[in-house]
């Protein structure tokens, strides 16, 4: 599950497919209370793709990716929802995303090597084996710093 960067709703990974919400608040008094509520808008390239461990917006909303069980990693411009990454068997299985603060690379963990990818070209630049898997942590934790 993901909140959108510009706050329109959350996203939630569900076990054949991927749900938007959007927030729904009531005010009474001094009290306002938040819920989310299905939304009609639905995303047709994340309808019956299994079930996915990692959900991620970029930093101001324009992309997301996804990681599934299956290993595929994808990742779409949004809101259009164009794949500008397919990469089947990225890992075993994706357990989580996250992008560098420019947006130019996404790092993907999961069974074996971590990899950082280059958003543009799609191509995986870097990756740390499995054998130095508490640098795993470190790698994903220094992202930011390392690569901007």
């Amino acid at each position: 599950m993901d909140v959108h960067p510009g706050g329109e709703g959350v996203i939630c990974s569900l076990p054949k497919s991927c749900r938007w919400f959007e927030w729904d608040t009531t005010t009474s008094d001094d009290t306002i209370e938040l819920s989310l509520k299905p939304s009609e808008k639905v995303f047709d390239k994340l309808e019956d793709i299994g079930q996915q461990l990692a959900v991620t917006f970029i930093q101001d909303g324009s992309l997301l990716t996804v990681g599934g069980e299956d290993g595929t990693l994808r990742v779409f411009k949004c809101p259009s929802m164009a794949l500008i990454l397919d990469a089947p068997k990225a890992h075993t299985s994706v357990k989580n995303l996250d992008f560098s603060p420019g947006g130019k690379y996404l790092v993907s963990v999961g069974s074996g090597p971590g990899r950082v990818w280059d958003i543009s070209s799609s191509i995986a630049k870097a990756s740390l084996s499995k054998e130095n898997v508490i640098y795993l942590y470190v790698f994903r934790l220094c992202f930011a710093i390392c690569l901007h």
